[in-house]
């Protein structure tokens, strides 16, 4: 057993849903955009912890600034994203 420092995770953990009531749709400059709303993934999906930090971003809302996954990025990196709205 060699331990390289690398997270070990378990088979497949990119396969599991990711939940459809964390689902948004964002207003930007180009266009509405669909994301996963980061408390609500902190919430509702056991592995919001292994989300990758490169699909995160702070948009604006009415209710002030809000922390988002962006659905297509997530969706290149291999995460089952269920809906299209």
């Amino acid at each position: 057993d060699r331990d390289d420092g690398r997270a070990r995770f378990g088979p497949g953990y990119k396969r599991v849903a990711l939940p459809d009531r964390c689902l948004v749709t964002v207003e930007t400059a180009r266009g509405d955009r669909l994301a996963y709303g980061a408390r609500c993934l902190n919430r509702n999906f056991r592995h919001a912890g292994k989300l990758p930090s490169g699909c995160e971003t702070v948009v604006r809302t009415r209710r002030g600034f809000r922390t988002v996954y962006g659905a297509r990025c997530l969706e290149r990196d291999g995460w089952q994203v269920l809906a299209r709205r």
